[in-house]
């Protein structure tokens, strides 16, 4: 049955919400609510934000709270965009809360839906806080919706240009969008623009400014998750164990070594920029072999040529989803920049095998969507 439930809701898809913040609100009026039964944090950000998102939901949990936490896109489950105090939301109760929500509301998308059982989820299991990360873009984002206690932004940097705009004004203005009167921002040290500035001196909010961090992306985020964390202490007490213990934590596939495999889901400019400083810092010198595939809306040129750049060789492949890279595509964009030193794989299967027979470690980054697979296969070569 949750087979079925979930295949209704991924045919659901819009490349943004198709409803106005007041068709949402109507909604969750409809659903008494549930967005309010408990205060929230709201995560936007070009890179970054579901790290942040997960420090700082862990540090709230080892300080004693129950906590919510909607994350997105998932790497495995799709109960993983939806925990509470890092438990999945189960099959059973994404069936009977998600199925009412797809017959009585029509015309939504995919991504409105799924926050609409987050928020429900949330009230009907009574989290003291939720931890919500935004899908694209802010303003028009159906999180949009809650009143948090602070709002963060990340960083900004071109992403979602079809959606967002193709300048970083355009871009930051969307980012911008979460941000409420009255109400804290947190900005990291990559999203100092001065239209979010000026949004802040708009709407009388006060300004916490992340200053630059030595050392990989991940000191970034930790930096913007613990700033958050301090300005929220009025609303919460967060013993100093549970703070440094919480943001040490990361996701999966946030620079994370499984034997002599580092997997990144660094997808755009700024992130494969910020992946590749992390891999010198931590493997000055080292040299990889990379195992790389992307979604067709990025900078995929771009991307390749700064990998390129470091790797010994190159890996391709696609994952099967409609929004990858045909292997043709990442070809020819390497072709043209006349690079060579790459193999197109049929699989991830095979480009995992072929790089664990090279003498070098394994980058294994781009796109979510190969990170399933990826994992899989490393998984299989560790346990044979």
């Amino acid at each position: 049955m949750i087979q079925h439930v979930l295949q209704d809701l991924f045919s659901r898809r819009c490349r943004a919400t198709s409803k106005k913040q007041e068709d949402l609100l109507q909604v969750m009026q409809e659903l008494r609510n549930p967005h309010q039964d408990y205060p929230t944090i709201h995560i936007a950000g070009t890179n970054g934000k579901g790290s942040v998102a997960t420090k700082i939901a862990r540090t709230l949990e080892y300080a004693g709270y129950r906590v919510g936490l909607f994350t997105s896109p998932h790497l495995h489950r799709f109960g993983e965009r939806i925990q509470i105090n890092a438990v999945e939301i189960s099959e059973i109760e994404i069936e009977t809360l998600l199925i009412p929500l797809l017959e009585r509301f029509s015309g939504y998308c995919f991504f409105d839906y799924t926050t609409f059982l987050a928020f429900q989820y949330f009230s009907s299991q009574k989290v003291d806080v939720a931890v919500v990360e935004a899908g694209i873009g802010g303003l028009h984002d159906t999180t949009n919706i809650i009143q948090p206690l602070i709002s963060i932004i990340t960083s900004v940097a071109f992403d979602h240009l079809e959606l967002l705009g193709s300048t970083l004004e355009e871009i930051a203005f969307q980012k911008a969008g979460i941000i409420k009167p009255g109400v804290p921002i947190v900005i990291g040290p990559k999203a100092r623009l001065s239209l979010i500035y000026e949004q802040a001196r708009l709407l009388n909010s006060p300004l916490i400014e992340v200053p630059p961090q030595p050392g990989d992306y991940d000191r970034e985020n930790e930096a913007i998750a613990r700033s958050a964390l301090q300005h929220l202490a009025p609303f919460f007490s967060i013993p100093p164990k549970a703070l440094e213990q919480g943001l040490k934590f990361k996701p999966p596939c946030r620079f994370e070594r499984e034997g002599r495999f580092v997997l990144d889901v660094a997808h755009n400019v700024e992130g494969v920029a910020s992946l590749l400083k992390a891999w010198e810092i931590h493997y000055p010198g080292q040299k990889f072999v990379g195992v790389v595939g992307f979604s067709s809306d990025k900078d995929i040129e771009s991307c390749l040529r700064m990998i390129a750049q470091k790797a010994e060789h190159l890996f391709l492949v696609s994952a099967k989803s409609k929004r990858a890279a045909s292997l043709e595509n990442l070809k020819e964009i390497l072709e043209r920049a006349r690079i060579s030193h790459f193999t197109a794989c049929v699989s991830i299967k095979t480009a995992i095998d072929l790089a664990l027979a090279s003498d070098h470690d394994v980058l294994v980054c781009g796109s979510f969507y190969i990170m399933q697979e990826a994992r899989k296969q490393i998984l299989r070569l560790q346990i044979r």
